[in-house]
């Protein structure tokens, strides 16, 4: 799953969904589900005046690897030794949403492509790279380069070990809406392990994720 840039061209021509379906509204205002979609050679170059008007993204799960990693940062040997979930202490939903507002805030493409380029939370987390694939006077970027760099950020960013953790009890995200943390007696002191994920909270606010 990739995430889908809706990007607006020229605002007074409209809003372009970059998507493989879309819904085209009749005189009647029922939609219809176009299911054909079309693949160009070279890709659809969209360029630095456009703007970003919203972005849809498919939830990215953990993989063993960053469960396993948050276990041992949280105490415990592996994930399958630690207790419960593996629970994000900044919400999954807290950090799409604070890219999708970098990038819907940005005065254009150009902008926001900078602005996510420069996002750098250390940790051996890569960074985002979309590529100017114009010229620096009339700058373009490709739209499959873009869905999937995007796609890539909020998975890392969100998912990275460092705001995971497993314990026995935990304060609870509100549905995605408040910062969650760990609370009661585990295998480590609890207030270090507070003060390591709140260490990466701040580099997310520091980068302007949130």
């Amino acid at each position: 799953m990739y995430a889908t840039l809706q990007t607006v061209k020229h605002k007074e021509k409209g809003v372009r969904l970059d998507s493989g379906v879309r819904n085209k509204c009749m005189s009647n205002s029922q939609p219809i589900q176009m299911l054909t979609a079309l693949a160009y050679a070279p890709a659809y170059q969209r360029p630095g005046g456009d703007n970003i008007n919203a972005m849809r993204h498919a939830r990215v799960s953990m993989t063993n690897a960053e469960r396993n990693t948050a276990a041992v940062n949280s105490g415990y040997v592996n994930a399958g030794a630690a207790p419960g979930w593996c629970n994000h202490h900044v919400p999954y939903a807290m950090v799409r949403d604070g890219i999708e507002d970098m990038l819907t805030t940005s005065p254009d493409l150009a902008t926001a492509v900078a602005n996510a380029n420069g996002v750098n939370v250390g940790g051996g987390i890569p960074q985002a790279n979309i590529p100017n694939t114009g010229t620096i006077a009339n700058p373009t970027y490709d739209e499959g380069t873009l869905n999937t760099e995007i796609d890539d950020m909020v998975a890392n960013l969100a998912n990275d070990p460092r705001n995971l953790f497993f314990w026995p009890a935990n304060l609870g995200d509100a549905g995605g809406t408040q910062i969650d943390e760990p609370v009661g007696h585990g295998p480590l002191p609890v207030n270090n392990v507070r003060g390591n994920l709140r260490n990466y909270q701040q580099t997310l606010r520091t980068q302007n994720v949130i």
